[in-house]
Protein backbone atom coordinates (compact mmCIF):
# COMPACT_ATOMS: atom_id res chain seq x y z
CA UNK A 1 0.00 0.00 0.00
CA UNK A 2 2.57 2.47 0.37
CA UNK A 3 5.44 1.61 -2.11
CA UNK A 4 3.04 2.93 -5.04
CA UNK A 5 2.88 6.31 -3.60
CA UNK A 6 6.71 7.24 -3.26
CA UNK A 7 8.87 4.66 -5.56
CA UNK A 8 7.65 6.56 -8.98
CA UNK A 9 9.32 9.84 -7.11
CA UNK A 10 11.93 8.47 -5.59
CA UNK A 11 13.24 7.05 -9.05
CA UNK A 12 12.54 10.65 -10.51
CA UNK A 13 14.72 12.12 -8.13
CA UNK A 14 17.39 9.34 -7.56
CA UNK A 15 17.44 8.01 -11.43
CA UNK A 16 21.09 6.40 -10.78
CA UNK A 17 19.89 4.41 -7.59
CA UNK A 18 18.64 0.80 -8.94
CA UNK A 19 15.47 -0.34 -6.85
CA UNK A 20 15.35 -3.97 -6.50
CA UNK A 21 12.42 -4.51 -4.23
CA UNK A 22 10.78 -7.76 -2.96
CA UNK A 23 7.75 -8.42 -0.56
CA UNK A 24 8.98 -10.25 2.22
CA UNK A 25 7.35 -11.36 5.71
CA UNK A 26 9.26 -10.55 9.16
CA UNK A 27 11.29 -13.33 9.75
CA UNK A 28 12.42 -13.39 6.24
CA UNK A 29 13.04 -9.72 6.06
CA UNK A 30 15.44 -9.79 9.48
CA UNK A 31 17.16 -13.21 7.82
CA UNK A 32 17.81 -11.08 4.23
CA UNK A 33 19.67 -8.45 6.42
CA UNK A 34 21.71 -10.38 8.48
CA UNK A 35 22.99 -11.90 5.26
CA UNK A 36 23.49 -8.43 3.43
CA UNK A 37 20.82 -9.15 0.97
CA UNK A 38 18.62 -6.20 1.62
CA UNK A 39 19.66 -2.62 2.07
CA UNK A 40 17.12 -1.83 3.84
CA UNK A 41 13.23 -2.58 4.18
CA UNK A 42 9.72 -1.05 5.37
CA UNK A 43 7.44 -2.70 8.33
CA UNK A 44 6.60 -2.15 11.53
CA UNK A 45 8.24 -1.02 14.44
CA UNK A 46 9.45 -3.12 17.38
CA UNK A 47 9.59 -6.27 14.81
CA UNK A 48 13.66 -6.26 14.79
CA UNK A 49 16.23 -7.28 16.63
CA UNK A 50 18.17 -4.91 18.66
CA UNK A 51 21.01 -5.67 15.82
CA UNK A 52 18.37 -3.73 12.99
CA UNK A 53 18.03 0.09 13.64
CA UNK A 54 14.28 1.24 13.04
CA UNK A 55 14.27 5.13 11.79
CA UNK A 56 10.94 6.28 12.54
CA UNK A 57 8.31 7.03 9.73
CA UNK A 58 4.82 7.73 10.95
CA UNK A 59 1.92 6.18 12.90
CA UNK A 60 -0.83 4.02 11.23
CA UNK A 61 -4.07 3.86 12.19
CA UNK A 62 -5.45 0.36 12.80
CA UNK A 63 -9.60 0.20 11.64
CA UNK A 64 -12.10 -2.07 11.60
CA UNK A 65 -13.47 -3.82 8.49
CA UNK A 66 -16.66 -5.40 9.13
CA UNK A 67 -19.18 -7.76 6.97
CA UNK A 68 -22.60 -6.31 6.34
CA UNK A 69 -23.66 -9.30 7.96
CA UNK A 70 -22.08 -8.95 10.86
CA UNK A 71 -24.20 -7.50 14.52
CA UNK A 72 -21.17 -4.65 14.20
CA UNK A 73 -21.54 -3.41 10.98
CA UNK A 74 -24.25 -0.81 12.19
CA UNK A 75 -21.79 0.58 14.04
CA UNK A 76 -19.74 3.76 13.68
CA UNK A 77 -17.16 3.22 15.77
CA UNK A 78 -16.23 0.12 17.58
CA UNK A 79 -13.77 -0.90 20.79
CA UNK A 80 -11.20 -3.24 21.16
CA UNK A 81 -13.45 -5.51 23.40
CA UNK A 82 -16.45 -5.51 21.20
CA UNK A 83 -14.36 -7.69 18.88
CA UNK A 84 -15.56 -11.54 19.05
CA UNK A 85 -12.39 -13.28 18.04
CA UNK A 86 -14.63 -16.06 16.94
CA UNK A 87 -15.50 -13.48 13.84
CA UNK A 88 -12.11 -12.30 13.32
CA UNK A 89 -9.94 -13.24 10.29
CA UNK A 90 -6.14 -12.77 10.17
CA UNK A 91 -3.23 -13.13 7.41
CA UNK A 92 -0.74 -16.21 7.83
CA UNK A 93 1.71 -16.58 10.57
CA UNK A 94 4.99 -14.64 10.00
CA UNK A 95 3.02 -11.30 9.08
CA UNK A 96 3.61 -8.59 11.65
CA UNK A 97 0.44 -7.14 11.09
CA UNK A 98 -1.10 -10.69 12.04
CA UNK A 99 0.79 -10.64 15.51
CA UNK A 100 0.12 -6.83 16.65
CA UNK A 101 -3.65 -6.90 15.63
CA UNK A 102 -3.62 -10.74 18.19
CA UNK A 103 -1.38 -8.38 20.75
CA UNK A 104 -4.50 -5.73 20.10
CA UNK A 105 -7.41 -8.00 20.49
CA UNK A 106 -5.14 -9.95 24.06
CA UNK A 107 -5.73 -13.18 21.90
CA UNK A 108 -3.77 -16.63 22.53
CA UNK A 109 -2.10 -17.13 19.18
CA UNK A 110 -3.62 -20.42 18.96
CA UNK A 111 -7.28 -21.29 19.75
CA UNK A 112 -9.27 -18.43 19.12
CA UNK A 113 -9.42 -17.66 15.72
CA UNK A 114 -11.92 -19.35 14.15
CA UNK A 115 -10.01 -21.03 10.92
CA UNK A 116 -6.52 -20.58 9.91
CA UNK A 117 -6.21 -18.95 6.53
CA UNK A 118 -2.78 -19.13 5.33
CA UNK A 119 -2.79 -15.68 2.82
CA UNK A 120 0.05 -13.09 2.42
CA UNK A 121 -2.77 -11.08 0.71
CA UNK A 122 -5.16 -8.90 2.87
CA UNK A 123 -7.15 -8.07 -0.51
CA UNK A 124 -8.01 -11.34 0.03
CA UNK A 125 -8.74 -11.69 3.57
CA UNK A 126 -11.38 -8.58 3.35
CA UNK A 127 -12.85 -10.08 0.57
CA UNK A 128 -13.35 -13.37 2.77
CA UNK A 129 -15.12 -10.83 5.05
CA UNK A 130 -17.57 -9.66 2.40
CA UNK A 131 -18.48 -13.19 1.25
CA UNK A 132 -19.13 -14.09 5.23
CA UNK A 133 -20.13 -12.54 8.53
CA UNK A 134 -16.71 -12.05 9.58
CA UNK A 135 -14.27 -8.90 10.10
CA UNK A 136 -10.95 -8.39 10.31
CA UNK A 137 -8.72 -5.65 10.67
CA UNK A 138 -6.78 -3.22 8.73
CA UNK A 139 -4.42 -0.42 8.56
CA UNK A 140 -4.87 2.68 7.80
CA UNK A 141 -2.90 2.90 4.43
CA UNK A 142 -5.07 0.24 2.71
CA UNK A 143 -7.92 2.63 3.27
CA UNK A 144 -7.91 4.45 -0.71
CA UNK A 145 -7.88 0.89 -2.27
CA UNK A 146 -11.42 0.05 -0.56
CA UNK A 147 -13.66 0.07 -3.69
CA UNK A 148 -16.19 3.23 -2.59
CA UNK A 149 -19.22 0.67 -2.40
CA UNK A 150 -17.30 -1.52 0.84
CA UNK A 151 -16.70 2.28 2.64
CA UNK A 152 -19.56 1.62 4.72
CA UNK A 153 -17.43 -1.55 6.27
CA UNK A 154 -14.38 0.52 7.47
CA UNK A 155 -15.69 1.25 11.68
CA UNK A 156 -13.05 3.33 13.37
CA UNK A 157 -11.76 1.74 16.72
CA UNK A 158 -11.85 3.76 19.69
CA UNK A 159 -9.35 6.30 19.75
CA UNK A 160 -5.96 5.84 20.84
CA UNK A 161 -6.77 2.50 20.88
CA UNK A 162 -4.71 1.13 17.99
CA UNK A 163 -2.00 2.68 15.45
CA UNK A 164 1.83 1.15 14.79
CA UNK A 165 4.90 2.37 13.71
CA UNK A 166 5.66 2.39 10.15
CA UNK A 167 9.42 2.50 10.13
CA UNK A 168 12.84 2.14 8.23
CA UNK A 169 14.90 -0.69 9.09
CA UNK A 170 18.44 -0.81 8.72
CA UNK A 171 21.83 -3.22 9.90
CA UNK A 172 23.23 -1.05 12.68
CA UNK A 173 26.59 -1.20 10.56
CA UNK A 174 24.71 0.00 7.40
CA UNK A 175 27.15 2.69 5.82
CA UNK A 176 25.07 3.70 2.94
CA UNK A 177 23.53 6.58 4.88
CA UNK A 178 22.82 9.06 1.97
CA UNK A 179 20.50 6.44 -0.05
CA UNK A 180 18.45 5.68 3.53
CA UNK A 181 18.23 9.29 4.39
CA UNK A 182 17.08 9.94 0.57
CA UNK A 183 14.44 7.01 0.75
CA UNK A 184 12.85 8.42 3.99
CA UNK A 185 13.00 11.61 2.82
CA UNK A 186 11.06 10.81 -0.63
CA UNK A 187 8.99 8.51 1.72
CA UNK A 188 7.81 11.41 4.01
CA UNK A 189 7.21 14.23 1.23
CA UNK A 190 4.52 11.64 -0.27
CA UNK A 191 3.17 10.80 2.78
CA UNK A 192 2.75 14.29 3.83
CA UNK A 193 1.03 15.81 1.05
CA UNK A 194 -1.99 15.55 2.52
CA UNK A 195 -3.10 16.59 5.97
CA UNK A 196 -2.57 13.64 9.30
CA UNK A 197 -6.25 13.25 9.49
CA UNK A 198 -6.40 12.45 5.60
CA UNK A 199 -2.96 10.90 4.99
CA UNK A 200 -4.23 8.44 2.85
Amino acid sequence: YLLPRFVHVFDEKYPKVELEIREMITPDIVKAMDNDELDAALLAGGTCPERITEQELFDDRFYAYVSPENPLSARTNLRIEDIYTKELILLAEGHCLRDQIIELCGMSRMNELPYTLQSGSLETVMRIVDATSMLTVIPEMALPYIPEANRGRVKMLAKGAASRKIVVGVRRTYAKETIITALRETIMECVEKKSPSKRW
